[in-house]
């Protein structure tokens, strides 16, 4: 990027997300190093939890980059080499019902599998509709989240296995039974991660089968790169960053998949099971709530509230976002036709119900928008993104629509659709078609076969990548911009200083629940050296020897 346009981006989202981003970077490359330090003097455990926690801090305070071989090889390094797991550290949900005879063992790792959200069903219409392959599913952290009711009949049904391992076992041997279990049931493994996931990077630290990381988030910074073989992302936009930001060594591209069954729902009888009239204009947006934030540059609720004013008999659902999320928040308004819904479990008949669809900002939601027009419904993009990271993008809609270039245009667009039927109907009947054509028809399916050739035949060999410096980019700055949402009202310097200490904190933690006593210890150490003596710290070392020595004291001796 040239120093004009970082310096238009600077002046655009002000001088405290400069500072933001400034603040995130420095308390990163602060801690960055000491992944090494665990990885020598400690081992695999400690330097994987550090990392966990450190990564977890830097996907949601952007750190001025996408990658970096600082934190990356160090894990890589102490991984090839793991504990002998026990033979059951999980549980399978479903079992194989039937040998794979000569079709392709496909295991997908995912970090959670939501009961809600587009990446689970990425995975899902994946599976199903790839019948040349048997997919088995690896959860690594699942904890006591809600499996999506549809995960485990998918996976059955495909002729696979669907485990989830222990989340409270230790973080190094969650790896080392994911990669035997790999090394016995796949022939190519496809990573759905959260960006802080370590058990799959330490698991493919070693050789084994072929290993593609899916590109989930590309908006942020994730683990991977030194494990993947091929990174597969799911837009074109995405592989551009990963090119120019991230270090992977081949590019795969493969459009979200979709099933049509979601968009067959008569309009009619949408409408009636939600209560809508059949004359009611209905204007839809879906995404999580904390994507629809108010920053500084982006106002989905004043914006909408305008045309609501404008668009008299239009009523719009917001699927997927609470009123209680946002009524504290500065700038939140709300309209009486606007109807805030809360996450709902299959937004389906929403989608079929809809007249028209507004992609929300700051932070769009590329599969809901996708599901959203595939029943024939047009769509307005999110207006003057910094980054087109923060918005759809996807060839089904290349050349039908454009993002508009500021709230007056979106709010034009939106009306021109609403005001001309044949229009709105043309729109979404091209829309349709396009999203068929690409995220449903066999043009995905041979998408998929390209990304497994991209990978058969290649040994897996994981390998560093380099060091990077922090950056203040445009796209560093709109991801900070959009960060910075969620800390409205706070001073965006003390709360980087807070929420990497609190990683610290976190760390020692977890690792004191795993009774790995002198780690923590050891990373509570370099918190001191780093942050100076806290309370907080003090009152961990005393929960630590007190943990300890009870654990070492032997019981007391039987009465007699």
């Amino acid at each position: 990027m040239n120093n004009a346009g970082a310096s238009g981006a600077a002046a655009s989202v002000g001088p405290e997300v400069m500072a933001f981003l400034a603040a995130c970077s420095a308390e990163y490359d602060r801690l960055a190093p000491f992944t090494e330090v665990l990885a020598r003097r400690a081992g695999p455990e400690a330097a994987l939890q550090w990392a966990e926690c450190l990564i977890g801090f830097a996907g949601m305070h952007h750190p001025g980059r996408f990658d970096d071989g600082t934190v990356e090889n160090p894990l890589l390094a102490c991984a090839r080499e793991l504990p002998t797991p026990p033979e059951s550290i999980g549980r399978a949900l479903s079992t194989a019902n039937g040998g794979a005879g000569s079709r392709r063992r496909v295991l997908h790792v995912a970090t959670t599998l939501q009961g809600i959200g587009g990446h689970t069903r990425t995975m899902l219409h994946w599976a199903a509709k790839d019948a040349g392959s048997v997919h088995s599913v690896l959860v690594t952290a699942q904890g006591r989240i809600p499996l999506h009711p549809g995960v485990v009949e998918a996976i059955h049904a495909s002729g696979g296995e669907l485990v989830q391992l222990d989340s409270d076992a230790p973080l190094a041997l969650r790896a080392a039974w994911l990669r035997r279990y790999a090394a016995e049931r796949a022939d190519m493994v496809f990573l759905h991660l959260s960006p802080a996931d370590v058990v799959a990077v330490a698991a493919f630290a070693a050789p084994g089968v072929p290993v593609a990381l899916v590109n989930l988030a590309d908006q942020c910074y994730w683990l991977g790169n030194t494990v993947a073989d091929v990174v597969v992302h799911l837009r074109d936009v995405g592989a551009g960053t990963s090119r120019e930001l991230r270090s992977v060594r081949r590019h795969g591209l493969l459009p979200i998949p979709l099933s049509e069954a979601s968009a067959r729902l008569d309009r009619s009888a949408a409408r009636a099971a939600l209560g809508i009239p059949a004359s009611q204009t209905v204007l839809l947006s879906v995404g999580r709530s904390l994507k629809y934030a108010p920053s500084r540059r982006h106002n989905f609720f004043a914006t909408a509230c305008r045309l609501l004013d404008r668009a008299p008999g239009a009523h719009l659902y917001l699927v997927g976002v609470r009123a209680e999320d946002h009524r504290r928040a500065a700038g939140f308004v709300e309209h009486p036709r606007m109807h805030l819904v809360g996450p709902v479990p299959d937004p389906a008949a929403y989608q079929c119900a809809a007249d028209l669809y507004l992609e929300g900002f700051p932070f769009g939601s590329q599969t809901a928008l996708l599901e959203s027009v595939l029943p024939g419904v047009p769509c307005v993009l999110a207006h003057s993104q910094l980054t087109p990271l923060l918005a759809t993008q996807d060839v089904a809609l290349d050349g039908l629509v454009q993002s508009p270039s500021s709230e007056d245009a979106y709010i034009d667009a939106a009306l021109a659709l609403l005001d001309d039927y044949d229009r709105r109907r043309a729109t979404g009947a091209a829309l349709r078609e396009r999203v068929l054509t690409h995220h449903v028809g066999p043009g995905w399916n041979e998408a998929l076969e390209s990304v497994y050739a991209a990978l058969q035949g290649h040994a897996h060999a994981a390998q560093p990548i380099v060091a990077r410096p922090a950056q203040q980019r445009l796209v560093d700055l709109a991801i900070s911009e959009f960060h910075a949402t969620r800390l409205h009202g706070t001073d965006l310097v003390v709360a980087a200083q807070a929420a990497a200490e609190q990683a610290v904190f976190s760390t020692a933690f977890q690792l004191r629940q795993r009774d790995r006593h002198a780690d923590a210890l050891a990373v509570l150490r370099i918190a001191a050296s780093e942050y100076g003596p806290r309370r907080l710290y003090a009152l961990e070392v005393a929960k630590i020897g007190a943990q300890w020595i009870a654990r070492r004291r032997p019981p007391p001796a039987s009465p007699a």
